[in-house]
């Protein structure tokens, strides 16, 4: 990753943040190298994504706080206990066949502290960051009215953590029914996108809405160019291996490579993905 370009970090509450980030173009694929965050593929509610911001994510991956609860139709749903309503569905099957619970979810805590860690050593790095958030009620997850006092909860909490880190937050309230309107006041931004209909058939259209309207885009962009020098606030011996900078994508070009709606596979099969 190139620390001077921004870095997206996805924050739920479902996987289409980092899967639209990567369709157009804004993050790399993970066999690329592209590092797996915390929050990329689960499904969470606004307060567990709060919560877990303003305390560093504190207790994500610890034993203690996991709970293997069963949905109504019966299938086991592998969650945290303090927000049993949210889901690790890329940790229990059909998704994968590995077993993250067996040894007091062992596999679980690995691939957690490692995805917290990638997010730390990142954020440490980085001087331009979007935090993408996803509200909706696609789970029947939240079950407290979603507020703007929430976003800012959450983007101040990364902007205290590193204070020397420009932080711009992106909201999209895709199914949620809160008159939230569609805002940008230069540091967060809403766009609302109602869904109709099962979520899968509407990847596509709603993908397609955030590269016509530029909303990804026009917040990544709302940086401006690395300033001079920038490279040197790194330290040698922490900076990474530099990638080519992402060419960031202009919307008419994401609109002539409209993405397909086949979903992207975030977390893999294998216990030490990155």
């Amino acid at each position: 990753m190139d620390p001077t370009s921004p870095l997206i970090v996805p924050l739920g509450s479902d996987c289409y943040p980092r899967y639209c980030a990567t369709k157009l173009g804004f993050k790399k694929r993970k066999r690329d190298g592209e590092l797996t965050f915390p929050l990329d593929a689960l499904g969470a509610p606004v307060a567990m994504v709060r919560y877990l911001a303003e305390n560093d994510f504190e207790g994500m991956a610890d034993p203690a706080n996991l709970l293997v609860r069963r949905a109504p139709t019966g299938e086991p749903i592998l969650c945290d206990r303090r927000f049993p309503c949210g889901s690790y569905n890329h940790e229990m099957p059909p998704a994968t066949k590995m077993d993250f619970v067996a040894d007091d979810f062992r596999l679980f805590t690995e691939r957690y502290q490692r995805r917290i860690e990638n997010l730390r050593s990142q954020l440490a790095l980085h001087r331009r960051v979007v935090l993408f958030l996803v509200v909706g009620n696609i789970l029947g997850a939240d079950d407290y009215p979603v507020r703007t006092t929430d976003f800012e909860a959450i983007i101040s909490s990364f902007e205290k953590r590193y204070p020397r880190t420009q932080f711009r937050l992106l909201v999209l309230i895709e199914r949620f029914q809160q008159a939230i309107p569609d805002s940008w006041d230069g540091r967060i931004r809403v766009f609302n996108y109602q869904f109709v209909g099962p979520y899968t058939m509407y990847l596509t259209p709603l993908t397609l809405a955030i590269t016509n309207g530029n909303i990804l885009g026009s917040v990544v962009n709302s940086f401006g160019p690395p300033a001079a020098g920038e490279t040197a606030l790194l330290a040698p011996e922490t900076a990474p291996s530099m990638c080519s900078p992402l060419s960031y994508p202009s919307p008419a070009r994401d609109h002539a490579q409209a993405p397909e709606a086949a979903a992207l596979s975030l977390s893999g099969s294998h216990p030490k993905d990155s």
